[in-house]
């Protein structure tokens, strides 16, 4: 084994810098002998040396990956990794104008998702991708900006010709007609905040969080996110996002509607569980079609484990984080990028407690509810 195999077999991440410097002083004293018995020029070495201390885990271990081992590093497939990378490419193709080395979409590609789905500090990542942890903090701070200004081309609502497959496939699983989507909430862990906005962010748990509010269709795509402050509940989100006007205004027809996942009020769009067992067949078949929300934040937090719990004080980033992480997790789905590897118990979803909601008299569900006991009690028959 030569000089420049060794060296690149003892840098990896695992050692890490200082065994670097460890390795390449040993190699050195080696070669000074080397040089005193067959009197080589002192340079020779020179060349290796700076190569290592600029080239390291992905530059030297990525290219090797095989598939298994590269989703189990960046939580994608490479086929998902060069959609991403598409997207991303035009924001850091442009001319380099001197200064730090330019780093390029493909590397900034990398350390995005490498952020997103691991929870390593910024001066972890600066050692294991050779930049400073001020250029980390602006290539991720770029590449989620970019990505928030796609997210209507990823996450939308089904056309009107797609509504009947997709009532179709939740018929398949609970017996539902005409459900396309479920609504719920789940709440993401962040620091303490300041003082003065601490209310905003602590959740019914006493956690301060950010609550995730997401409709989510059978194969476990987001049709619409919606984010705010922890301490908001089902409802009070629900007027806080532009859902209910678009719901009003005819987003979907009225063949179609939405089932909840929390304690929401019943509307012609929206159906709850009945309150008090009435009809245990209704509630078994809305309890199946409703698992899609607690496994798909599932698979989203697994897949990128960032989500679990952010370390980051800027509300804004982390906002712009967990949209541009349901993006990337719709795109991993239309690239077929299996998510089985990357399931996670999602404890922060909000399950409804009361049935308060369910017997309001502001409760508008036009009889849709109704309808349907109805028609899945001859299913009981």
């Amino acid at each position: 084994m030569n000089q420049y195999t060794m060296e690149a077999f003892l840098f990896t991440p695992d050692f890490g810098e200082d065994m670097y410097l460890f390795n390449s002083s040993s190699s050195s004293d080696s070669d000074s002998n080397d040089e005193d018995e067959c009197n080589c020029e002192s340079d020779t070495k020179t060349p290796s040396m700076k190569r290592l201390k600029t080239e390291g885990f992905l530059e030297m271990e990525v290219p090797l990956l095989n598939e298994y081992d590269f989703k189990c590093h960046f939580r994608v497939s490479k086929t998902t990794y060069e959609k991403v990378l598409e997207l991303l490419y035009y924001g850091f193709n442009s001319d380099h104008k001197g200064g730090r080395e330019k780093i390029t979409p493909e590397k900034a590609t990398f350390i995005l998702l490498w952020y997103l789905g691991n929870q390593e500090t910024f001066k972890q990542m600066s050692e294991r991708f050779k930049n400073t942890m001020s250029s980390i903090h602006g290539v991720i701070q770029r590449a989620i900006k970019k990505l928030n200004s796609l997210m209507q081309e990823q996450i939308l609502w089904p056309s009107s010709a797609e509504n009947p497959n997709i009532s179709q496939l939740f018929e398949t699983i609970s017996n539902l007609k005409g459900c396309i989507g479920v609504l719920g909430v789940s709440y993401i862990k962040i620091p303490k905040p300041k003082e003065d906005v601490a209310n905003f962010y602590m959740s019914a748990q006493n956690y301060p969080c950010l609550a995730l509010q997401g409709v989510v269709t059978v194969n476990g795509k987001f049709l619409d996110i919606f984010i705010s402050g922890g301490s908001s509940n089902t409802e009070q989100l629900l007027y806080q996002s532009n859902l209910i006007t678009e719901m009003e205004n005819g987003l979907l027809d009225d063949d179609y509607y939405l089932i909840g996942y929390g304690d929401y009020l019943n509307r012609r769009w929206l159906i709850q569980p009945l309150p008090n067992k009435e009809s245990h067949i209704f509630n078994e078949c809305h309890d199946s079609a409703s698992r899609v929300f607690p496994e798909s934040l599932g698979y989203l937090k697994g897949r990128f484990q960032r989500l679990q719990n952010f370390e980051n004080r800027d509300m804004a980033i982390v906002t712009q984080c967990i949209e541009a992480a349901c993006m990337l997790h719709n795109l991993a789905i239309d690239c077929e990028d299996d998510n089985e590897p990357f399931t996670y118990t999602d404890t922060g979803i909000f399950k409804s407690t009361n049935e308060e909601y369910c017997n309001s008299d502001e409760c508008d569900d036009g009889g849709r509810r109704q309808e349907l006991v109805q028609s899945l009690m001859k299913l009981e028959i």
